[in-house]
């Protein structure tokens, strides 16, 4: 989340006035602990803004983040699937064959 916005519109009217064009809503928010890696100003809150949207979300929704304890918290009224894969960076490095865990959230 950018400053309260995605795609340059307020977090809030995003989900509960387009949602209805789409049948599943995917997300994937710059990831817990990463924030300073980002263009983009984000803070801890906006992690439990995002989750407070979605527990008032309508439609169905699936969320990707990184595998951590604040995250398996923040989120844990929704199911939960852990996953692993490639991390992206360290494919150009000699041991890129390092694996990344991550989560896939979803209220559905």
């Amino acid at each position: 989340m950018c400053k309260k916005y995605i795609l340059g519109e307020p977090l809030e009217p995003l989900f509960f006035i387009k949602l209805h064009i789409l049948k599943i809503l995917y997300l994937d928010p710059p990831y817990y602990g990463t924030e300073k890696y980002y263009q983009a100003q984000i803070a801890q809150e906006d992690h439990g803004r995002l989750c407070r949207v979605l527990k008032n979300l309508k439609g169905k929704f699936i969320l990707s983040y990184n595998d951590c304890g604040f995250v398996r918290e923040l989120y844990k009224d929704f199911a939960i699937d852990g996953i692993e894969r490639n991390h992206s960076l360290t494919l150009r490095y000699v041991d890129g064959d390092r694996r990344y865990s991550e989560v896939v959230i979803r209220n559905f």
